[in-house]
């Protein structure tokens, strides 16, 4: 276990990260692994006479090479943020560095955790990435099939019945019809007139509503989200086959980054889904616990479905 003094310092840090202070993050966590490491090194009866000669004679000496070169690295971004305004609070090298820091920590105390912190924040997030996409295209696919399907039964087969009627039923056809039905030719023109004004109904109800349209467009959401979804469980299995926080490189990280770009691009792009189509997608993926909201083409879920 770490010193309450060690400890007290290692929580001021997760406090600093979780304000978003990432300086006095990585401040804080480098004094409680120098710290944690004179602990340890006190234990075998080994003074040393300064902190970075210590630090280095641990890292020549350290068994885990993961441990290794996790405070080669924390050692040098700490360097890095103490001599540079830069702000760190979105550098993927800072966040390996906090996660380096806790991983060395862990070692110390003895506790080394199957997943560490950030692998676990990691997966979690592209699971919730996974999920909303998979409420997302769930909606859309099921909204563009009803509004195709309006499209048809309200517009397509009645327009096609209308002009079929129109271009073979001629005026003598007509006659006759009225005639062998006992209805006389004055229905003739009525009838006729009609048939072309269901037509021409059907057309501007179709240009109206625009039904083909907005099936298309649901359609084309549903896509992008499945390529979302696509590359979120791509990424996810390369997170999976990361060994520890250090070798979550910046290139992980910068595509988990790209894939929340993505999908924020795509709800934005996307047209509003309607409630029904929720309801759907609840009723389909066996869930009903869901925090719809209309003002945005996203799925705002609480329960976590796997897909």
């Amino acid at each position: 276990m770490l010193k309450p003094e060690i400890n007290a310092y290692l929580q001021a840090a997760l406090n600093s990260e979780r304000h978003g202070d990432y300086r006095s993050c990585i401040s804080l966590l480098w004094i409680s692994v120098r710290r944690s490491i004179f602990s340890h090194l006190d234990e075998k009866g080994i003074v040393y006479k300064s902190t970075e000669d210590a630090v280095f004679e641990f890292i020549r000496k350290c068994p885990r090479r993961d441990v290794a070169q996790s405070l080669v690295e924390l050692y040098h971004v700490s360097i890095i943020v103490e001599f540079d305004d830069h702000d760190f609070s979105a550098s993927p090298y800072v966040f390996r560095s906090v996660s380096a820091a806790k991983e060395v920590l862990s070692w110390l105390s003895g506790n080394v955790p199957k997943y560490t912190l950030a692998k676990e924040k990691l997966l979690l997030e592209l699971d919730e990435h996974i999920n909303d996409c998979r409420w997302s295209l769930t909606c859309h696919f099921h909204a563009s099939d009803v509004f195709a399907k309006r499209q048809d039964y309200f517009v397509s087969y009645p327009l096609v019945v209308s002009t079929a009627l129109t271009a073979s039923l001629g005026l003598d056809s007509l006659k006759g019809l009225t005639d062998y039905l006992g209805l006389g030719s004055a229905l003739i023109v009525p009838v006729t007139q009609v048939i072309a004004f269901g037509g021409l109904a059907l057309s501007l109800l179709n240009a109206a509503i625009n039904w083909s349209l907005r099936s298309q467009r649901h359609r084309v959401a549903a896509n992008k989200y499945i390529r979302v979804r696509r590359d979120a469980k791509q990424i996810k299995l390369e997170v999976l086959a990361v060994d520890g926080d250090l070798n979550l490189t910046a290139v992980i990280l910068e595509k988990i980054n790209s894939i929340k770009i993505e999908l924020n691009n795509a709800a934005e792009e996307a047209p509003d889904i309607p409630d029904w189509a929720f309801r759907h997608a609840a009723k389909e993926i066996g869930n009903e616990n869901l925090n719809i909201s209309k003002s945005s083409s996203g799925v705002i879920f609480s329960d976590v479905v796997q897909d």
